[in-house]
């Protein structure tokens, strides 16, 4: 059995989305897990320039949504 999984990746600030610690190196370093996992990535939801400190981001919010309906696995 494949389990869909979503991934997420964020960063606080814009800059650190532009430059430093990038969303698209996050995204890569979730490749080996999925193979591991045998998951089938449903897509990745990315809160670039969003604080961590609370669940009030529009990611988040969509990753909440998702589990709500259980259109995903992990």
């Amino acid at each position: 059995m494949t389990i869909k999984a979503v991934g997420s990746v964020r960063v606080s600030t814009d800059r650190q989305a532009e430059k430093g610690t990038s969303l698209e190196a996050q995204k890569l370093r979730s490749a080996p897990w999925r193979t591991c996992a045998a998951a089938t990535l449903g897509g990745v939801i990315v809160d670039g320039g969003e604080s961590a400190k609370d669940l009030n981001r529009p990611g988040v919010q969509r990753l909440l949504t998702l589990i709500e309906a259980a259109e995903v696995g992990t």
